[in-house]
Formats: C-alpha cells, structure tokens, sequence
C-alpha cells in the first residue's frame, strides 16, 4: 500500500480575466520508506505540488480536480483545524527559503520543543533534549549553547539546517523536502542528504524537490520531471537519467553534464557512505570547549602563507590589457600574463584592501540571567584576521563551507557591521569612517551587494518596477520619473529570465553603477545550470561598463 497517492491534481489560480491552471493532471504515489525526486524548471510547478500536498496553497489558489490520499485517508479536503494534526506529525515539511520558515521573535530552541511536544508524548527536558540532538544531527556546531540563541544570529546555511531539524523533530512519516540544500557547502550537503535517506530506514518517506540531478542520482529511488505544471516523464532513476524518454528530460540531463559532469545513476541497491564526523575546529564557539581548555595554534601551512599573499585570480582587468574575459574554459591565469600586464596589475592601487578584519558577536544571555545563573560571557568568532586586496575590475572568490564567515566578511565590507578589530579601505579611504560620517551617502552608491536571501532583500509591498527605481531616486541618477522607468525597461530587458526573486536585485546595483560589488551566493539558488549560469553572465556588464570589481 502506497504511502501518499496524488490522483489526477489539478490546481488553479482564479484571476479577473482568466483562470490559470499551475497544475494540470498530476498523478504519482510515494512508498514507505521511498525518495522520489522531483525536478524541473523553474515554474514547472515542483513547488505547487508539495504545497498542495501539505495544504499550504496561497490563495487564491485552490485544489480544482483530483484528490491527495496519506495512508488511504483523503487530506486535500479536510478543514484547517483537522490539517494542523497531520502537517507536522505526518507531514514534515522543508520549504526553501528558511527566513520565512522561522519565527524571529523566538530562539529556535523554543520553536524546536513546542513542535516537538505538540506531537510528541515528551516533558519539557525531553524535549530540549531531542531539539539539541537534532541540531547535532543536522551540524550545527556547539548545539548546547546555540539552542538558545535568534534566527538572525545564524548563517544563511545554518537556518536551513535549523528548517531542517524542525521538519524532523516530530518523526514524520512523509518529508516534502523542498530544495533542503540549495544553500548548504558539499559537506553540509551530504550530511543532510545522509539524513534525510537514513529517514526510510523507520519507514518514512521523501519528496526531494530539488534542481540538482546529482543529488536526484544518488539519493533517490524514482525521478518525476516536471514541466509547465504536467509530469513529462516518471520512473526509476536509472532507467530516467541513462535512457531519457522524453526530450525535456533529455535537455536537463544535458545541462547538468556541461555544467559539471554527467549524472550517472547508481544502481538500485546503492547506498550512500556515512557522512563524516564534524571536526573540532568548527567549534569557534570558546564556550563549547571544556573549562579550562583553550585551542591550540596549529603550525603554519602553505595554505596560510597564501592567504597572507593571496595570488590574484580570475583576472579581467581589461584597463591593464588582460585580453579576455575568464570563464570556465578560457581564463587568464597568471602563467599566461605578459611581463608588462602583471607589472601593471602589482603597480596599480587595489581599489578594496582589508586589513586585519575581525568580527565577534557577543551571543551572550542577558545580563541578569548570566549573574543569577554564574555563566560567562559567549563570544561569538565570526571573522578573525581577514586580509586581502582586490584590483579594479578583478573578481576575487570567496568560498567556503556553511557558517565560516563569507556572508559576515561581505556585511563589513559595506558597512552593516561595524568590525571589532582591523580596517578596510576603498580608494584609499577608511571606509568605516566615512560611512560613519556624512560622506556614507555617497560611498554606498560605490559599494553594493546582492544578498543571499532575496525574500528579505525585497519589499513584499512595492513593485519590482518600484523597487529597481529606487535606487536612481536616492542617488540623483533620473531627473524624471519617466527617465526613470525608460532605464528600468532598459535594464530589465538586458536579464536572464528564470522565476527567481533573485534577478531583482542584479538590476537595482547595476542601475547604480557601483564600483565594487559583493554577491554571496550569486546565482546559488537558481535551479537549473542554465538560469545559473545566467545570473553570473548578468554581472559582465557591470565590469565592461565601469570596471566594476
């Protein structure tokens, strides 16, 4: 007997002048224990069906035909009142964007332990105690302590691991995990990947949504592939991705193999290794290490002797004469620079140059409890001795795994944070100072960033039209609101589509003109390789034009 039976869904969308139907004749069935993947294009409709599944459509949207059973029961119909007892305790769900997954008026321990005692038979202590091995489970590092602490106090990464153990807490028998690690580091990745398959062993069942067809190949039992709201092709994974019936399977199969490798499907019997330990120097968390014990230094390595003189990639300086542009097949690297570019690159002023950054939160509980309760402070390492230079026109990477501080260098660099230790400069200027000064008005017109999050970079209540103007407003760049809507027009039709919400910001900075530019995670949620590539593709105007870094 199935676990979950779609029958012939349907779902619409009632407007003024039409009705539009998102998904049309959807039928598929999930076993205990199975992972089916679900993959497809940005608004295929992978998204809908497990919100139809869950019963959280935004209206007006409504379930028009067919019928969602679990265990044999239909749910599509049933009252708000009689779903809330199945969603969470039958129905675990990890939505994609973790912000609006999170209350941020409570630490997540609170929100852990009032899931997990609203469906399961535990005392409060119980349930701390599960709410701290599931964020141990899913790696968040010093989880005794972390437990208490806010959603904005957490990584982009880490919040969705804290979505994920709160899809877990109550041990559900069906997951509707929508793209779960989209914003997580390899490791981090195969970590929850490996979670989420250790799940069938009690039984339970997942739907991955998700764009990656490496994850669908080597997680999955069966693959459906959406496309404009129908199934265009179901069935084993092995039979889906190496003998592809349909062409639109064909195509992804083919964007994934240029964009890194073909995906070869394991065969059925193939399970995953266990994920490795976290190691210990992942606790920068001083309070996580025993009483008196403190880290010891480690010997100096290559690798810190480049990252005290890091060497200068992906050049496109095309002012010094670099020829052309980097990419993935054709790059300059520097064995190929003639002895006049790299003289001209070392002899021009970086345009960014940090010194010594360094950012510590202090994570601590108020100060009346710390006393009443005689524990120290918690400091939070963030960022410690960050230095590096960027050229005009340079783009320098920064990587690295789920809460190591890349999202915390970025917010220092254009002046959110304000940095414990250390300096940055712009054009030779302390940068910190001038944004303190009556001068930051000016400086941030030179210095923008894409944000990781697009949900909380948005306005919910403007217009993208609106919200791309803006900027042209602030800084003087339209003497009319017509003007004004003829750049947008302009800038707007010069962006790759692709249904994300992450495509408006691209425009807003390059309407800027900015002179530096910080992107963490550009293009990292896009959910095919091509509308990914795109994304990246949209920020070579911007160094064309102005020289942009």
């Amino acid at each position: 007997m199935s676990l979950l039976e779609v029958r012939n869904l349907v779902v619409e969308f009632p407007t003024r002048r039409a009705t539009l139907r998102a998904l049309d004749d959807i039928s598929f069935e999930i076993a205990p224990g199975e992972i089916l993947g679900v993959v497809g294009e940005s608004g295929a409709g992978k998204s809908l069906t497990g919100a139809s599944i869950i019963g959280l459509l935004e209206p007006p949207g409504r379930v028009a035909g067919g019928e969602i059973l679990l265990e044999g029961q239909r749910i599509d119909n049933l009252r708000h009142e009689q779903m809330r007892h199945i969603r969470g305790r039958k129905i675990g769900a990890i939505f994609q964007d973790p912000l609006t997954s999170l209350n941020p008026l409570y630490s997540i321990g609170r929100q852990l332990v009032e899931t997990i005692q609203t469906h399961l038979p535990l005392n409060a202590q119980q349930a701390r105690e599960r709410a701290i091995q599931l964020l141990k489970d899913t790696g968040i590092p010093a989880a005794e302590q972390r437990i208490d602490h806010y959603p904005h106090q957490f990584s982009g990464g880490m919040r969705q691991r804290v979505v994920i153990a709160l899809a877990l807490a109550a041990e559900p028998k069906l997951i509707v995990a929508d793209e779960p690690t989209t914003v997580l580091d390899v490791s981090i990745q195969a970590q929850i990947i490996g979670l989420l398959s250790a799940c069938r062993e009690h039984g339970a069942a997942v739907m991955l949504i998700t764009h990656d067809m490496g994850v669908i190949a080597e997680t999955c039992d069966r693959v459906a592939v959406m496309y404009a709201g129908r199934i265009a092709e179901i069935g084993p994974v092995h039979e889906v991705i190496n003998h592809p019936a349909h062409p639109y399977t064909a195509g992804l199969d083919g964007l994934h193999s240029r964009h890194g490798g073909r995906a070869r499907a394991p065969e059925p019997d193939r399970r995953r290794h266990a994920p490795p330990e976290r190691h210990s120097y992942r606790l920068r968390l001083q309070s996580a290490l025993p009483a008196g014990v403190r880290p010891l230094p480690r010997r100096a390595t290559r690798a810190d002797e480049r990252r005290r003189h890091p060497r200068r990639l992906l050049v496109a300086c095309r002012r010094a004469g670099c020829g052309r542009r980097t990419g993935s097949r054709s790059m300059s690297t520097p064995e190929t620079l003639t002895d006049g570019t790299a003289a001209a690159i070392e002899a021009a002023a970086p345009l960014v140059r940090a010194e010594g950054l360094a950012k510590t939160f202090d994570v601590s509980p108020p100060w009346l409890n710390r006393v009443l309760e005689r524990k120290p402070r918690q400091l939070l390492h963030a960022v410690d001795e960050a230095s590096f230079s960027i050229q005009k026109g340079q783009t320098l990477a920064l990587v690295g795994e789920s809460g190591c501080g890349k999202s915390t260098v970025a917010r220092l660099l254009v002046g959110l944070y304000q940095p414990t230790r250390g300096s940055f400069f712009f054009r030779d200027q302390d940068a910190h100072a001038v944004f303190a000064g009556r001068g930051g008005h000016h400086l941030r017109r030179s210095i923008q960033m894409i944000f990781q999050d697009p949900y909380a970079s948005l306005n919910p209540r403007w217009r993208v039209a609106d919200i791309i103007a803006e900027p042209l407003h602030e800084h003087g760049m339209a003497s009319s609101r017509a003007e004004a809507q003829e750049r947008v027009a302009n800038c707007c039709s010069r962006r790759p589509g692709g249904g994300r919400p992450r495509q408006v910001p691209a425009p807003v900075l390059g309407r800027a003109a900015p002179a530096h530019l910080h992107c963490p995670r550009a293009g990292h949620g896009a959910r095919v390789p091509g509308v990914r590539r795109a994304h990246l593709r949209a920020r070579r105007p911007c160094r064309r034009r102005c020289s942009t870094s």
